[in-house]
């Protein structure tokens, strides 16, 4: 935390960051409640932020259950700690890999493949043991460590939202994207106390993997549009 702290002041100390800054500050001031109602009227950040919530009931419902889903399926509690230690890893590796090629003309289909893999990822998990149940694991991580940057980095470079608003736009995105990493893992926990599996959380969280590729494909039109003044 230091060493980022470090490396933050070192870039905004920089003639660009400066300049950069100054001219944002020239312009006129906007409250910040204006900011974020002119924000929720856009349908663009409306579906992102629908994506957002999904994305947190995927990443949160798994990260807190997964050792209990294995042990679900008959692994002892050991064992079932070094398999869900597993998506941990890739899912590192893949936070640092996958955005980097994310590029603008690429990232809806990024974000696509991200969805499919944690999708295909959850129904693997139907598998109690064996080398499918470990690709299941391997694409949960890799969805897991990427969706949410890629995700983000869709909203705070669309053309309605500008960069005047990106600060406000982050702070959305995390206050939408927390009610599903509160709800994924209380959610996947109702249902288990109602039917005793995780069959039916399970299919919940590939549902939401699917609710991500709709957003995704109502999302399209949107993100080469000049920016437009919300509906009054």
């Amino acid at each position: 935390a230091v060493l980022s702290g470090v490396i933050w002041l070192v870039i905004s100390s920089r003639p660009e960051a400066r300049d950069k800054e100054a001219n944002l500050e020239s312009g006129t001031k906007v409250p910040t409640t204006t900011e974020i109602a002119t924000l929720l009227r856009l349908r663009p950040v409306q579906i992102l932020l629908v994506i957002a919530v999904c994305v947190f009931m995927i990443n949160h419902g798994f990260s807190n259950w997964l050792p209990e889903i294995l042990r679900a399926g008959r692994m002892d509690a050991a064992t079932a700690g070094y398999y869900a230690a597993f998506p941990t890893i890739v899912a590192v590796i893949g936070s640092i890999v996958i955005p980097r090629y994310a590029v603008p003309a690429r990232r809806v289909m990024i974000l696509a493949l991200l969805a499919t893999s944690a999708c295909a990822g959850t129904l693997l998990l139907f598998i109690d043991t064996g080398p499918l149940l470990v690709l299941g694991l391997f694409l949960q991580g890799i969805s897991r460590g990427a969706m949410m940057t890629v995700a983000m980095l869709l909203l705070i470079e669309l053309p309605a939202v500008g960069d005047k608003r990106v600060g406000t736009a982050s702070g959305l995105f995390f206050s939408f994207a927390e009610v599903g990493g509160v709800g994924g893992p209380l959610t996947l926990g109702l249902l288990y106390d109602l039917t005793h599996s995780f069959t039916a959380g399970l299919l919940m969280l590939a549902g939401f993997a699917a609710t991500i590729l709709i957003c995704l494909w109502a999302l399209r039109p949107y993100l080469n549009a000049p920016p437009s003044r919300p509906p009054q």
